[in-house]
């Protein structure tokens, strides 16, 4: 059985001892609730028995009545990290509100560095939920944590009254001027904004979505019924030593930009000026090529040797790089379509190399949308990615970039407090970018922040930490979502010694994040949580906005918006009739009619159990819960024999007619001939006359050609895709007329290659391939899907690969998915061109050739095509590249890593690290006399030493007051970490003291400090920009005591 067969044979999901099906629908349930808890929602039993289940007290994170993240460690069991995560869905899906039978799961993908997770996505009748995803992360039998979000409940004619070509215009019509060719294939789909956003309530459409080229490549989702665009958002991400499987193609753009060149194939004006062996002559000595060929070695090099990490794809693709290109100041990476980086020029620095590569490694993992809040975390993972790289640099484009700098350590935006989805940059992305900026520094480097001081862990193992969660979360991740895998994976990384971990760097971990405001702290790492907002009824929602603070309702529902919540309202309805005696509790009847006498009232009565009440249902006694109505004359096609309307059945009509003369002997009626006439030959086109010129079956109005019995060419419009119950999910599509049999564009094994009714296969074996094309022309021709080589589930290191041989004329093949994504381009020897990718759940791939703008009009290229799937170390590989002829590598700028010239960086040294034997007072300056004290670190304390007085007697340590000296003696405290080479102050940095200090700590000399007004009250220009005090717009307040630009 192949994947598609699975996905239309397997309705319901069952955890079977050898089998689980590729596509899942989730319909279990928890423990039975006990006679206590009867009165507790589906939901709430279940996040009671996991808490009870748990070995830790869980967290969760609820949005829209989901629990869109949660940390739990919960002990489950199964042979694989899929079976294991769907044993959980199974035992605790009530909690994930997964009931509803047109709601199904299906894994995407699995993971297995450093942990696992199984990645699932959501479809609705067959269609995918646009965001509906959730990750499973788990270790060993445990699963740790859980993020994402899904849909629950949707209530939608899967019909769309919009054709694809129509959503096309609408999508180009908002583009502007300059929109570019479609990309990929034009998908319907469910849509809700909610998915996307901390602020809006469900909002369900069906849409089609939509992938522009042009100068701006972006994706648009466009009402199906409507034509209105529910959202845009670009494609584009802006910058703002073994080299085993590493490929380069660096060209100069002179000038050009990729999005206005349809990504340099309109163009001949760029150059090809290097690869991976070197620069051709003309640009050795061109500032910009040097530094791009050095520092895209580096980039690779960098992931390749932490992470194991081939290319940006993990697959080993060429990195293409453009240097002086037309960008008005900026770098980017131009997104899976181009699939490059190009810096204008004097934008190429090692930092914004990283930054753009991490871009694509993003891209290709969690595919963060690039907007509001996911996209702002899409922009913060490539800075401190780039932090990482750098060695602990915590400024971006200092090194390059005209104007431009961008801190991680004082950033504008800081916590969450300041967060504001901004109406321009996406959603103000690069700004609230500076909110995880800054948790990622307090980690690695600690100190006091916002109320909390943290020791930091070091760079290594945040760069780590950060690395792992990237390309574990969801497409739509909230930054509180992030925060609790972030917390989770630390959590288990201590535990399991991974990377060096410790309880203590976990709580850091979570103690950086609460500086920020995501999460909430243990500032003594006790395991008891600092909660700073009340939750009586224990359900996660802060009492202050609880519709029910009395009764566990995490979902809030709240069906008459009277702010009181269903759980606690005894009137959900607001008719009169209190819910114990309402015959339809959720809606409005005060009349209580009730015209069958079933007990439901008829406003709310549903006879065939569809979902669709009997007052709107199109066929009440006929399940079909997506109403589809094909020929929309109020009969629903399940119920209709004519869902084209033009008075021939379907199934034919059937006409009796008496036979005179003959009675039947036992009685006094008369025998009747009946019969069965002709099925309607264009199902769904009306055509009452039902000709059908060349009698091959398909009526004239639906067939491609009608002069010619042509049946297997196929019809004039796509089949459509039926549901269980007879209903239409996906209507038929109108086909471009192509010809008949031999004028078909393009022919695979004698076949017309239109969809994947053709001898293609992924079995290894031949086939030859004809198409003909036009100067500047492209074909999108579709590929058939490996069969997963688990149960309904791909390896991380299965492979596809496509082999083509004799494509000419200069044509250039890519794998494509249908979101417009270019999964490969070739590798070449000869005549031969090779692509490979690793398959994921739900993805469809096609072939997309691209002719060059000199192609023959009207040429027909014929070539040879085969597939193979496989492990990727048993499939073929990719070809050799040819040395480049005539280049040499450029002069080494300077190196932006350690050991050259294997340009491997060196991880970092830990921090410094005292801690307090004893009560230590804490110094203005390296004497205990001379200085006054502005605070105390208590026996057991830690912190970072920043530098070591000139004789040596004092470590200058951070503190919640700011930089303060501590003795070096051993009889006050201890140092851990790399302490030896400190930098030397003298006489020391003065802080300034900004309370009464604390009663003297045991054993430790008295001082009392002489009390000085805060810098933002003292009269003085202490950051030197000409402003004093309150003029200063760093100045929160009179008291605060940092002057500075943060």
């Amino acid at each position: 059985m192949n994947a598609q067969t699975k996905r239309i044979a397997i309705g319901l999901f069952v955890i079977a001892a050898l089998a689980l099906a590729a596509i899942l629908l989730w319909r279990g349930r928890g423990a039975a609730p006990t006679a206590d808890e009867e009165t507790l929602s589906p939901q709430v039993v279940a996040m009671e028995q996991l808490q009870a289940d748990a070995s830790r007290p869980p967290e969760f994170l609820f949005r829209n009545g989901q629990p869109i993240a949660l940390i739990a460690n919960v002990e489950v069991s199964g042979g694989d990290p899929v079976e294991r995560a769907l044993a959980y869905l199974e035992k605790y899906g009530d909690l994930y509100n997964l009931g509803d039978p047109n709601l199904e799961l299906h894994v995407e993908k699995v993971d297995t560095f450093e942990g696992e997770t199984v990645t699932f996505f959501q479809t609705y009748q067959g269609l995918p939920v646009f965001g509906g995803e959730l990750v499973v992360s788990l270790s060993g039998n445990q699963v740790i944590t859980t993020a994402g979000d899904i849909l629950s409940e949707v209530r939608l004619d899967p019909v769309p009254a919009l054709a694809p070509a129509e959503a096309e215009m609408a999508a180009k019509a908002a583009a502007g001027e300059g929109s570019g060719i479609v990309l990929g294939v034009t998908t319907l789909m469910v849509f809700d904004e909610s998915l996307l956003s901390e602020e809006l309530p469900r909002d369900t459409h069906l849409a089609w979505q939509v992938t522009l080229g042009g100068g701006n490549p972006a994706r648009y989702y466009v009402d199906a019924n409507t034509g209105e665009v529910l959202l845009t958002y670009t494609l584009v991400a802006d910058g703002g030593g073994d080299l085993d499987g590493y490929a380069l193609d660096i060209e100069d753009a002179n000038g050009l930009d990729a999005f206005n060149t349809n990504c340099y194939w309109d163009s001949t004006g760029e150059e090809d000026i290097g690869s991976e062996d070197g620069l051709v002559e003309s640009h050795l000595n061109d500032t910009d090529s040097g530094k791009a060929w050095w520092y895209s070695r580096y980039a690779y090099t960098f992931y390749h040797n932490t992470f194991n990490r081939h290319s940006w794809d993990n697959d080993s693709t060429e990195l293409d790089i453009y240097v002086h290109a037309g960008l008005g100041g900026n770098a980017n990476w131009t997104g899976a379509w181009c699939e490059s980086i190009q810096f204008d020029t004097g934008w190429v620095g090692y930092d914004v190399m990283v930054h753009e590569f991490t871009h694509a490694v993003i891209e290709d993992t969690s595919a963060l949308v690039y907007m509001n809040q996911s996209g702002a975390l899409n922009e913060s993972y490539a800075d401190v990615m780039a932090a990482f790289a750098g060695s602990g640099d915590w400024t971006m484009g200092d090194t390059c970039c005209p104007d431009f700098e961008r801190s991680l350590i004082t950033p504008n935006r800081d916590m969450w407090s300041k967060y504001n989805q901004d109406s321009d940059d996406s959603g103000g992305v690069h700004r609230n970018s500076g909110i995880t900026n800054r948790a990622a520094y307090q980690m690695a480097v600690g100190g006091f922040f916002n109320g909390w001081t943290t020791t930091g862990i070091g760079v290594t193992k945040m760069g780590r930490l950060s690395y792992s969660v990237m390309k574990s979360l969801t497409s739509n991740s909230s930054m509180q979502m992030m925060a609790l895998l972030t917390i989770g994976r630390a959590e288990t990384w201590a535990a399991n010694g991974t990377n060096g971990f410790t309880a203590f760097d976990a709580c850091q971990v979570r103690n950086s994040l609460a500086a920020v405001e995501l999460v909430d702290g243990d500032a003594n790492c006790d395991g008891d949580l600092d909660i700073g907002w009340q939750d009586n009824d224990q359900d996660w929602v802060d009492d202050a906005v609880d519709n029910c603070p009395e009764f566990k309702n995490p979902d809030q529902k709240d069906n008459d918006h009277d702010g009181k919540g269903d759980k606690c309202d005894d009137d959900d309805d607001n008719d009169g009739d209190k819910d114990s005696v309402d015959n339809c509790q959720f809606i409005a009847n005060a009349s209580q009619a009730d015209t069958d006498g079933d007990g439901k009232g008829d406003l709310c009565d549903d006879d065939d159990s569809d979902n669709v009440l009997d007052i709107e249902d199109n066929c009440p006694t006929e399940a079909n819960s997506s109403q589809s109505d094909f020929d929309g004359d109020g009969t629903g096609d399940a119920c209709d024999s004519d869902m084209d309307g033009d008075g021939v059945p379907e199934g034919g009509l059937l006409s009796c007619v008496p036979q005179l003369g003959r009675v039947r002997t036992t009685g006094n009626t008369r025998m009747v001939a009946c019969a069965l006439s002709e099925p309607d030959n264009c199902v769904f086109l009306a055509n009452p006359d039902q000709a059908d010129s060349d009698g091959d079956g398909q009526g004239d109005a639906c067939d491609i050609c009608p002069g010619q019995d042509d049946f297997g060419a196929g019809l004039a419009y796509t089949a459509p895709i039926m549901g269980p119950n007879g209903e239409m999910l996906v209507p038929p599509h109108p086909i471009a007329p192509s010809g008949c049999g031999e004028d078909e564009r393009a022919t695979i094994g004698g076949f017309p290659w239109k969809g994947k009714d053709n001898p293609l296969r992924p079995d290894g074996k031949k086939q030859d391939a004809d198409v003909r094309g036009d100067p500047g022309d492209y074909a999108l021709l579709p590929l058939p899907d490996c069969d997963p080589d688990e149960d309904g589930w791909y390896s991380p290191d299965y492979r596809q690969q496509v082999m083509l041989e004799g494509l000419g004329q200069g044509i250039l093949p890519m794998v494509l998915d249908a979101n417009g994504n270019a999964l490969d381009k070739p590798s070449v020897q000869d005549d031969m061109q090779m692509l490979w990718f690793a398959p994921k759940g739900g993805q469809e791939s096609f072939l997309f050739l691209i002719f060059p703008m000199d192609y023959e009009p009207g040429a027909v290229e014929t070539f040879t095509l085969w597939i193979d799937c496989g492990p990727g170390d048993e499939l073929a590989g990719r070809f050799d590249r040819p040395a480049g002829e005539g280049q040499a590598a450029p002069p080494d700028p300077d190196s932006p890593v350690a050991d050259q010239p294997t340009a491997t960086p060196t991880p970092p040294a830990e921090p410094c690290i005292w801690t307090a034997s004893i009560n230590v007072f804490i110094r203005t300056g390296p004497s205990s006399t001379a200085y006054g004290d502005i605070g105390d670190f208590e026996a057991g304390e830690s912190t970072k030493v920043v530098g070591q007085s000139l004789d040596g007697e004092w470590w200058a340590v951070e503190s919640q007051f700011g930089i303060g000296y501590v003795p070096t003696e051993e009889r006050f405290g201890f140092v851990t970490g790399s302490c030896e080479e400190q930098p030397r102050f003298t006489p020391g940095p003065t802080i300034t003291p900004t309370f009464t200090a604390s009663p003297e700590p045991t054993g430790v000399p008295t001082n009392t400090p002489t009390p000085v007004p805060p810098q933002c009250s003292d009269g003085s220009d202490n950051d030197g920009d000409g402003q004093v005090d309150m003029n200063d717009r760093e100045c929160r307040n009179p008291d605060d005591n940092d002057e500075t630009n943060r």
